[in-house]
């Protein structure tokens, strides 16, 4: 069965692969770091033209895809692909942590469900096989930490630590994970408290020093090339977008956690976990319900039974930071949608069990199978909107992703190799066009071209992607100071434009008396 399940998850990944650039600017931030690693520059920004040592990610990701830079400098397939086979292995890891707790039928089940799962929004693809292609983070993560799980639940149920070949590879998957994704420190907390709930001191001082020593180097590096991680100074801020409206109080911090939790409870969530279309988006409607029942469900039954400790405990700490943080969206829950959907499907087939307790089994279980067989042939149309969506260009709806990279393209055929260009996405448009690209500063125009002198801009690049700091911040710097600026290219449809930037002349230096 997990042979099996790697091989369909692998054909499906296949069938909907898509060879174009994703448009995450996370997804080519990878890229580029990839790229540094391997040209032999270390965890660094070779996109920008002052190079820094990178902190916002760790390392563990773009050390993976560091051989595949090496065989393809210019190329990113081979890193999708890569991603697709990390899909593939995690579905597997996935059956194992599940079929002691359903049997293999209904694991195997929950599997393939988890492989067609939801919308990645409103009305669009599958969202675990929309990443299963893209050079991010999540899908990785999502492998390593359900194998950890996995791993540290056989791990526990034997004694000591010197021997337990299971327990030390569980933390080894652990750390891995973190070393992926930021959030995995969710994942080695709930294992700590886990170990106090069973009241497992030993093991918990081993767990939390073992981690403490394998955190630290990489903690440490990053306190002394850039003045400690991105993502805690990215916590704290009102918005990191507008970093002028400082950092986070009380009564904001309140009010982060009731927006975010309203939109994952009305909408993400049940995109994430539903094939159908969702009307409703209140708090008290049925959707939000169901939720709210499932949760109750979960808990009263975790608690009874003495069941899921360890993945309800890992669920909340992961869900609770994902509500703490300053941007809400999907790709967020790509980790935990396996173990929401298993809580899903354990509530129906204890239900099941309920019914069959009472006389009416074979009724409950031919209602759980017919809803499973609605529940695949809803998914059908996200499945072949993937599919669409990955045959071709961007569609229409993304026009602007396309004349943004035939402006990226245009780039790298006529500008010099020495060229560096101020843009929005610059991390995406280094992946195009081949030349140093900066974003410029979210400021008053003087700031922003007092930042094309310094850094030495040549071309300045204005699109139509639909972030506000354009029009915002680089519009009205263009506009007060055209005579500076020559267009060389531009696209109407929608607007994308670029310009030559010509530097002001610098004063010559009076003699010396």
């Amino acid at each position: 069965m997990p042979v099996a399940l790697a091989v369909l998850a692998l054909a499906l990944g296949a069938w909907t692969f898509d060879t174009k650039l994703s448009l995450s600017g996370d997804n080519a931030e990878y890229i580029v770091l990839a790229r540094s690693l391997a040209q032999g520059r270390g965890l660094t920004y070779i996109s920008s033209p002052a190079p820094q040592p990178a902190t916002k990610f760790p390392f563990a990701f773009p050390l993976m895809l560091a051989p595949l830079a090496w065989l393809d400098p210019d190329g990113w397939v081979g890193m999708k692909v890569l991603v697709l086979v990390l899909f593939a292995a995690g579905m597997p890891a996935l059956y194992a942590l599940l079929r002691p707790r359903l049997g293999w039928t209904t694991a195997a089940t929950t599997v393939v469900l988890c492989m067609l799962w939801g919308n990645s929004t409103a009305s669009g693809p599958p969202l675990l096989l929309d990443f299963a292609h893209q050079i991010m983070s999540e899908i990785p993560y999502l492998t390593f930490s359900v194998l950890a799980l996995w791993l540290v639940e056989r791990g526990l149920q034997q004694p000591g630590v010197r021997r337990n070949r299971a327990l030390q590879l569980g933390f080894a998957s652990a750390m891995w994970a973190y070393y992926l994704r930021t959030v995995g420190l969710v994942l080695l907390a709930a294992v700590f408290v886990y170990l106090l709930a069973r009241r497992d001191w030993r093991r918990a001082i081993v767990w939390l020093a073992a981690a403490g020593v394998c955190w630290l180097p990489w903690s440490v590096r990053n306190w002394l090339v850039g003045g400690g991680a991105t993502y805690l100074r990215q916590l704290v801020m009102v918005d990191p977008y507008l970093p002028e409206k400082g950092l986070l109080d009380l009564p904001g911090l309140l009010d982060r956690i009731r927006s975010n939790l309203g939109l994952y409870v009305t909408g993400f969530v049940p995109y994430a976990l539903c094939p159908w279309q969702i009307e409703d988006h209140s708090w008290w409607g049925p959707v939000a319900l169901a939720q709210y029942a499932l949760v109750a469900y979960t808990a009263f039954a975790s608690l009874r039974h003495r069941r899921d400790g360890l993945l309800g405990i890992y669920t909340v700490l992961y869900l609770g930071t994902v509500i703490l943080w300053p941007w809400p969206g999907d790709r967020f829950l790509v980790p935990i949608v396996p173990l929401l959907g298993y809580y899903a499907v354990r509530m129906a087939a204890d239900a099941t069990a309920w019914a069959a307790a009472r006389g009416h089994g074979t009724a409950a279980r031919a209602a759980l199978a017919g809803f499973c067989v609605l529940w695949l042939g809803a998914s059908g149309d996200d499945f072949a909107a993937l599919r669409r969506f990955s045959r071709g260009p961007y569609p229409a709806d993304l026009a602007g992703w396309t004349q943004f990279q035939r402006a990226g393209e245009w780039l790298r055929a006529h500008a010099a190799p020495d060229a560096v260009i101020m843009c929005r996405k610059e991390f995406w448009l280094h992946v195009v066009c081949g030349r140093r690209c900066l974003c410029y500063p979210f400021a008053e125009p003087a700031a922003v071209m007092a930042a094309m002198d310094r850094n030495q801009v040549t071309h300045v690049v204005v699109e139509s992607l639909g972030y506000p700091q354009t029009a915002r911040y680089l519009a009205p710097a263009i506009t007060a100071n055209a005579e500076r600026f020559t267009l060389v290219w531009a696209n109407e449809e929608p607007p994308t434009y670029v310009f030559a930037y010509h530097r002001a002349p610098v004063a010559p230096r009076p003699p010396a008396p």
